[in-house]
């Protein structure tokens, strides 16, 4: 669990990240309408980050992400913004838009507690899917293999390791 004001890394690359999730060195807004105030948002000590002049620091919105159900509409309500400008903030900090962001995360967390050996309709339920088989599809789609053989393969894992599952 992130504490919610602290003092992360500055912005850079993480080599714990895919390079699509890397901020880029510059990705900040300057002038416009905001008066000149820098937001960005970065990955850092394994944990997601926000910054603007408003929050005078750094927050880790890991667990708002968790909690909006990531759903972009939700986080920019959140850190008190309006989705266009949430929507600028991400492109301009990650390079991709915030929809794929924030699945491309939902399937991280899906994945790491379906380790914890949690049934998948709760994962479903917990990550705002309507049905399961969506949750399967999606968790499909990123992975290669659905929800309940990832399962089945960790189980498998960690049996022949000695080890039990959480």
């Amino acid at each position: 669990m992130c504490h919610s004001r602290r003092k992360p890394q500055s912005p850079g690359r993480d080599t714990n990240r895919s390079d699509e999730l890397s901020p880029s060195a510059g990705g900040a807004r300057k002038g416009g309408r905001n008066g000149g105030a820098e937001r960005r948002i970065w990955f850092s000590e394994g944990h997601w980050w926000y910054s603007s002049e408003a929050t005078a620091g750094a927050v880790c919105i890991t667990e708002k992400m968790r909690s909006c159900g990531f759903q972009g509409a939700a986080l920019a309500k959140a850190l008190g913004l309006g989705e266009r400008t949430f929507h600028r903030v991400v492109i301009e900090s990650l390079g991709i838009p915030p929809g794929r962001w924030l699945r491309m995360e939902r399937a991280a967390a899906a994945m790491v507690r379906l380790r914890t050996g949690c049934p998948v309709k709760e994962l479903a339920d917990e990550f705002g899917f309507r049905h399961q088989g969506d949750f399967a599809a999606e968790f499909k789609r990123w992975h290669g293999v659905l929800p309940s053989e990832y399962q089945a393969q960790v189980r498998r894992d960690s049996m022949r390791n000695g080890s039990r599952s959480c």
